[in-house]
């Protein structure tokens, strides 16, 4: 099930590009910004961390982990993205059992431009803190338990975003919020 979800979000990226030429000169733009940023902040990370006592090196990182996390669930929301979501609400009907509906969906969240960033990080992360095979292996799971809660939380946060933007009320928030800005 896993693989059929990502075949059907790279098809509607790949579609979204055939289809439409803002996205066909925007995206390419978009894959160089997040490869600018996700360099600028790799550099950043490890020169801060570099300089910091042990205790203070892994409070960084935790700080540095949950600011990431907040960017990642709420950006793409804020500056509509380039590429498409699957909205779990859409399988519902479907005869698909619920664990496999959330990993392919969590799968298919990976096809994004976006995810260098967390990767970028992530690598960063275990070259700072690998210093034995085990604390390489504890790095390593660490990492992707958080790149599994950068996508659920973003899906959970996109999820209630629509949820309150279907309603009258939402919608006029939401234009007293794009108005003041």
């Amino acid at each position: 099930m896993a693989r059929h979800l990502v075949w059907l979000k790279w098809r509607l990226l790949v579609n979204g590009l055939k289809a439409d030429r803002q996205r066909a000169v925007g995206f390419p733009l978009v894959i160089l910004l997040v490869v600018g940023i996700a360099s600028w902040l790799s550099g950043m990370f490890t020169s801060t961390t570099s300089f910091l006592p042990e205790a203070a090196r892994s409070e960084f990182t935790l700080w540095t982990a949950l600011i990431a996390w907040i960017v990642w669930a709420t950006l793409p929301v804020l500056l509509f993205p380039l590429d498409e979501t699957l909205d779990p609400g859409r399988f519902s009907l479907a005869p698909i059992a619920p664990l496999k509906l959330m990993a392919g969906l969590t799968a298919a969240a990976m096809v994004t431009p976006t995810l260098i960033i967390p990767l970028v990080l992530l690598y960063d992360d275990v070259a700072l803190f690998g210093h034995s095979p085990a604390a390489v292996l504890a790095s390593v799971v660490s990492a992707v338990l958080l790149l599994l809660m950068l996508l659920i939380g973003s899906r959970a946060f996109s999820s209630l975003i629509s949820l309150i933007l279907r309603g009258r009320r939402g919608r006029d928030l939401a234009m007293l919020i794009v108005a003041g800005i």
